[in-house]
């Protein structure tokens, strides 16, 4: 007994993860003849800073930005709309990544799941006692969402969640960013009630997390076991699902509690599935149970018999020398996030739109813009400044980065004239242009994160580029480009 609990206690559990490829939302040099003052990160000229401008000619036809504040803005506020993606991304004309045009149709979003989990080891304890959900409108099946992640204007089928709000889903945090590569997928698409290819509540995307912060700081490669412990993830939708109602969480789970994990897994075309067992273990941030679960079931709901939500469903056993299919079959476990106060309040921080305690990371995406008449990229995390500006000439790009909802601030500043842009930390910097004809229009974001992001300034085009490509970079510098330094950090 000892043996079996030591070593159970101990396994590496693998992910019940649809893999996904890396996002990148990088700039390139192809783009930067626009005219834009010289400044450098440290500190700002204003008599060159003066002669740029009255040098700039204008092209006042142009649709210019808005000049209103840039200061934080939650995208969770509800759009009158709930269109999945915007309608009007298309392939950048200047990036090296470019983000292809995403449509929303249900003939897009092709089964990859049983392809790409085909080789991941199948926990079905001995016979299957699945069971198909006959009616996905009934509660507390219709709050269950099939998510679909967005990546390089395709769609992809990507794990389970549930709905504990109109516009909030509770999920695993490996459906929206990769254990693998660690980067976080651009946007979700939660689908209440999905049943193959139909939709009864329809589709709305979502593009701001909540994570736990251990999760986003762990870089190692691969799912582990502190990556496990931290699997949990909420995501606020652009717009609510009207009628469908959301469930509950609690704290309340016991040893030898019946339990139903409800989700999609990979092997029945994006239907419904429950599986009922009971909880085998409580350890710590995890509790273990034998319900029947496959890949695609990750982020689904654990629910009590009142259809509380007592775990998020987010692991399986590992099957690897010199332990055997026939041993995980007689002590193997599946694996749930357990639902404590921690998750209560990541949970509440979604909700509440702010951080609620410690150990809890928003990640917010940053947008980016071109103009090919103004010729160069506008960064914002204003989700209605981004779909106002791109039905108004604006190229929208992609998320460049995200950020998170604290750190050191940088401030966004606007000149009429030359209708540009600037974005710095430096505070001397923004006093300065505040005082020689630049409008500063507030925090754009805030630098945190391990990941820099570069500046760099091209004298003869007059315009700053901003890159999170080293390699970008470096072949900038010994291109006419001039390296000011890494401007902030992100995520």
């Amino acid at each position: 007994m000892f043996h079996r609990n030591r070593v159970v206690s101990s396994l590496l559990l693998s992910v019940l993860l649809l893999s996904a490829i890396p996002i990148h939302a990088e700039e390139t040099a192809t783009s930067t003849t626009a005219s834009e003052p010289s400044a450098t990160v440290a500190t700002a000229d204003s008599s060159s800073l003066a002669s740029d401008v009255s040098s700039s000619s204008t092209d006042t036809s142009l649709t210019e930005p808005s000049s209103s504040s840039a200061s934080q803005t939650d995208s969770s506020s509800a759009s009158s709309t709930s269109e999945v993606v915007d309608s009007s991304a298309t392939e950048p004309s200047s990036s090296s990544s470019s983000e292809a045009t995403t449509t929303i149709d249900a003939s897009t979003m092709e089964d990859r799941a049983a392809r790409e989990a085909s080789d991941d080891p199948t926990m079905i304890f001995g016979k299957d006692d699945r069971v198909a959900v006959k009616n996905v409108k009934a509660s507390p099946y219709r709050q269950v969402v099939a998510l679909f992640i967005v990546h390089k204007g395709q769609i992809r089928w990507n794990g389970s969640g549930v709905l504990i709000a109109p516009n909030k889903v509770l999920t695993a945090a490996h459906v929206i960013r990769n254990p693998e590569t660690n980067e976080t997928y651009e946007k979700v698409i939660a689908v209440p009630a999905n049943s193959g290819t139909t939709a009864p509540y329809g589709r709305i995307q979502g593009s701001t997390y909540y994570f736990f912060t251990n999760y986003i700081n762990d870089y190692s490669a691969g799912y582990n076991f502190n990556k496990m412990s931290e699997d949990m993830a909420v995501v606020t939708l652009d717009s609510s699902f009207k009628s469908v109602g959301q469930l509950s969480v609690t704290k309340s789970v016991t040893v030898g509690q019946p339990v139903d994990v409800v989700g999609y897994p990979w092997d029945k075309n994006k239907h419904m599935y429950i599986s009922s067992g009971k909880v085998e273990k409580i350890a710590s941030k995890l509790i273990r149970y034998r319900n029947d679960t496959l890949p695609g079931n990750s982020g689904g709901p654990v629910l009590d018999k009142q259809n509380r939500i007592v775990a998020i469903n987010v692991a399986e056993p590992k099957i690897e020398e010199p332990y055997t299919d026939a041993y995980w079959q007689e002590y193997g476990n599946n694996t749930g996030r357990v639902i404590d106060q921690d998750a209560v309040n990541l949970v509440n921080s979604a909700l509440q739109n702010k951080v609620i305690g410690t150990g809890i990371r928003k990640s917010i995406p940053t947008y980016r813009l071109y103009h090919a008449g103004l010729r160069y990229h506008l960064y914002t995390n204003d989700k209605n400044e981004m779909g106002t500006l791109s039905s108004h000439g604006w190229r929208y790009e992609g998320v460049a980065w995200r950020t998170d909802a604290q750190g050191k601030p940088v401030y966004r500043l606007y000149h009429q004239g030359i209708k540009k842009h600037v974005y710095t930390t430096d505070t001397n910097e923004k006093n300065v242009l505040s005082k020689s004809g630049w409008k500063y229009e507030g925090i754009a974001w805030y630098s945190s994160g391990s990941r820099n992001v570069y500046r760099l300034y091209h004298s003869g085009l007059k315009v700053h580029l901003y890159t999170t490509d080293a390699n970008e970079k470096d072949t900038l510098s010994k291109s006419g480009w001039k390296y000011e330094g890494i401007a902030w950090n992100v995520e």
